[in-house]
């Protein structure tokens, strides 16, 4: 499990270092209306991928006696989706170009529809590289399609210098990841319905999940498009962009790799608990200092990174740097819910967040714009986040006192690196040391104190020791002074 999450953040990180570098250079050759429109239509064509999307690949996952009736069957539905979405997309093509006023809309959502039918016909048999926590192979089968993206984005973006670079950059993905499914995976999937009933009836909950998860992820971007325009929404999405950093690129790859681990010791309920304790402990050690971070230096962030223009994006980004953190610790319950057959939860959890954030974004986002999304999601994500711990606590037999024995001091070391770093943001310049110095000193405060309150403790088993083992694995040291000896997490 340590290592599949280590591949999967390894794939996030490199993306993201695909994507930081595409943004620099696309923030200067394309619009905040370019974006906006993109992430519009994306939107709208995620929201039909996402409400069909019933996951089969999870409940193969589980089912370690799954063979080619289920393999086939997954197939066979995952292709008729892919036709089913591609022929929605071209009926709402035009209608929704005429909602949003605007007709570049149209021929975006066709090359969308083009796009989710070549996703459908790819090899269901690239399942089996996270089934057999083969994530090596899940990590170079993914940035290939990153690859293409990123220099098809870059190259069409100087040629053309619009929103046309954008959406060849996303066809661009799916052909690549389809070519690479038959390639790289030797299954060769066949036409089949043997298997329906038994992989409905695990994954009707998914979709369900799935759906809502959808809602939850863009009905920001739909409503803030809607009642601000465009522009707004630029700015909006490329903030969200950076101050959900820590979900995106920790919580999501590590939840992926985490499921089939959880799934294979759902029957010892002691080992569950400790690996779930111990995943909430490494993820908030890692996304709590790194969302106070963004916070404190989100305005050289902006004007390193994207240039003055977008400036206007920091109140924004300070205001989603705690939901980024919020989200990031509220993904490592689902893995738990799936791995114990408990379904229901999840989607249950977001329709009581969706009831409230939807009142809520509406009547904000009209009297305060962008910044009122901001507040919506940061308070309904808080209440979701409090519930789901919660409920996982009781399902595994965890008390509070070992929660707050967990993650405390990475709360107080995050503390101290904000107190640490608040003067730097105002007593530096130009921005770019500004950010170098705020990044130095916030990582070495909050390291150096975390340190010494875990061994001020008595280096208790868990997250830390489990860093330092995977770190001594790492570099050829089996072990380090003052570890010998001691019981492992």
């Amino acid at each position: 499990m340590a290592a599949g999450a280590a591949w999967m953040v390894a794939l996030r990180f490199a993306t993201r270092l695909l994507g930081v570098a595409s943004m620099l250079v696309l923030a200067r050759l394309l619009t905040p209306e370019d974006f906006g429109l993109v992430a519009l239509a994306t939107t709208i064509g995620a929201l039909l991928d996402i409400a069909s999307d019933f996951n089969f690949d999870l409940a193969i996952i589980r089912d370690r006696g799954a063979g080619r009736p289920e393999y086939d069957t997954a197939w066979t539905l995952q292709v008729l989706k892919g036709i089913l979405l591609a022929l929605l997309l071209l009926v709402l093509a035009r209608p929704t170009a005429s909602f949003f006023a605007d007709p570049r809309l149209e021929p975006i959502l066709c090359w969308l529809a083009l796009a989710a039918f070549l996703q459908g016909i790819g090899n269901i048999g690239t399942v089996d590289f996270r089934r057999e926590l083969e994530i090596a192979r899940e990590f170079r089968f993914h940035l290939y399609g990153r690859l293409a993206q990123f220099a098809t984005g870059l190259t069409l973006a100087f040629l053309w210098r619009d929103w046309r670079a954008l959406v060849a950059a996303v066809m661009a993905r799916r052909i690549v990841l389809l070519l690479a499914s038959y390639t790289m995976a030797a299954y060769r999937p066949r036409l089949s319905l043997a298997r329906v009933r038994e992989l409905v009836g695990f994954s009707k909950w998914m979709l369900a999940n799935n759906a809502l998860s959808f809602v939850r992820e863009r009905i920001d971007s739909l409503i803030v498009g809607k009642l601000a325009g465009p522009g707004p929404l630029g700015l909006y999405t490329i903030a969200q962009e950076i101050a959900d950093l820590p979900t995106s690129e920790l919580a999501q790859p590590v939840a992926r790799a985490i499921y089939p681990g959880f799934a294979r010791i759902a029957h010892e309920p002691r080992r569950l608990a400790e690996g779930y304790l111990e995943t909430l402990a490494l993820v908030l050690a890692i996304c709590l200092p790194t969302a106070a971070g963004i916070a404190l230096l989100a305005e050289p962030i902006v004007s390193v990174l994207l240039g003055a223009r977008w400036l206007e994006a920091v109140p924004l980004i300070e205001a989603l740097a705690l939901y980024g953190a919020i989200r990031t610790v509220s993904t490592t319950t689902g893995p738990v819910f799936l791995a114990l057959g408990r379904v229901r939860i999840e989607p249950l959890l977001l329709a009581v967040y969706l009831l409230l954030l939807v009142p809520l974004l509406l009547l904000l986002v009209s009297r305060q714009g962008v910044q009122g999304a901001a507040f919506a999601l940061t308070v309904c994500a808080g209440l979701q986040l409090v519930l789901a711990l919660v409920i996982a606590s009781r399902l595994l037999g965890l008390r509070p006192a070992r929660l707050l024995g967990a993650t405390w001091r990475t709360v107080v070391a995050t503390g101290v690196m904000a107190v640490a770093v608040l003067p730097i943001t105002t007593a530096i310049d130009p921005p770019a040391l500004r950010l170098l110095a705020g990044i130095a000193v916030g990582g070495t405060v909050f390291l150096v104190t975390h340190a010494a309150l875990w061994w001020a403790a008595g280096r208790p088993a868990g997250a830390e020791r489990t860093m330092l083992v995977q770190l001594g694995a790492l570099i050829g040291r089996p072990s380090w002074p003052g570890l010998a000896g001691a019981p492992p997490s």
